[in-house]
């Protein structure tokens, strides 16, 4: 039923303000299990990523697309070794500098 919803939701929004839009998800998966997550991710892929830009956020790795690894960004707050704050980074690396090995 969350996936009919989603669709019909997405319709609607292209129905009302046409097709020049950014699509923001803010963990769009996050109450789902890992396959209908990615049922969703293939969605977005399918779906929605061809008529306009899609962006979201996720901390799950079952939303990371691995046929598109190029289009995954890290958002961290970042610090100083001193641990003066930076502020958010966003980049494209697969762990943080003060990650574990």
């Amino acid at each position: 039923m969350w996936f009919f919803s989603f669709l019909v939701w997405f319709s609607q929004v292209k129905k009302n303000y046409g097709q020049n839009l950014i699509r923001l998800l803010d963990e769009p998966g996050l109450g789902l299990h890992a396959k209908a997550q990615e049922d969703l991710l293939r969605c977005i892929r399918e779906k929605l990523g061809p008529q306009a830009q899609v962006i979201y956020s996720a901390h799950s790795p079952f939303m990371i697309d691995s046929d598109d690894l190029a289009s995954v960004r890290t958002v961290e707050d970042a610090s100083t070794e001193t641990g003066a704050v930076e502020g958010t980074k966003v980049g494209d690396k697969t762990r943080s500098r003060g990650g574990a090995a």
